[in-house]
């Protein structure tokens, strides 16, 4: 019996195959920030180093006592973003207190502060970035 050409079909990717590969490739963050700057990128239509900076120092950065580095920062929204990941920024009475002086700073600056939580961002980014593009968050690590 006489077999046919074989046909090679390729398979195809998933969109969460295709978003995974895109993260690898993007190779600058965490998942949870990545997912962000595809809501801003791909959704919103923003440009980096233009509509929004990534990972700014602010107050002396990380060399500096009481500096920080912000997540996201949009100067002419003058709002600040913030990816918070409960095992970072929960745990410790002192990581807490940090981010509550941090986010004083930032609002003493004229900024709008919007914390991003990991777990929220994993599971219903949708949702939680379209509350943060109008200057709203979900209610907190437990919200």
């Amino acid at each position: 019996m006489r077999k046919g050409p074989e046909i090679a079909i390729k398979r195809l990717q998933s969109q969460a195959e295709i978003e995974e590969a895109e993260y690898q490739a993007w190779g600058r963050g965490t998942k949870p920030e990545y997912i962000v700057w595809r809501y801003l990128v791909y959704h919103k239509k923003l440009k980096e180093g233009v509509d929004f900076e990534f990972q700014t120092n602010m107050f002396g950065g990380r060399r500096i006592y009481g500096g920080t580095v912000l997540d996201f920062l949009f100067p002419l929204l003058n709002m600040a973003w913030r990816v918070q990941g409960e095992q970072f920024h929960q745990l410790l009475v002192k990581d807490r207190v940090h981010d509550m002086i941090v986010r004083i700073q930032l609002e003493q600056q004229g900024l709008t502060v919007v914390d991003l939580w990991v777990r929220d961002l994993l599971s219903r980014p949708k949702y939680v970035l379209d509350l943060a593009w109008n200057g709203q968050e979900v209610g907190g690590p437990v919200g």
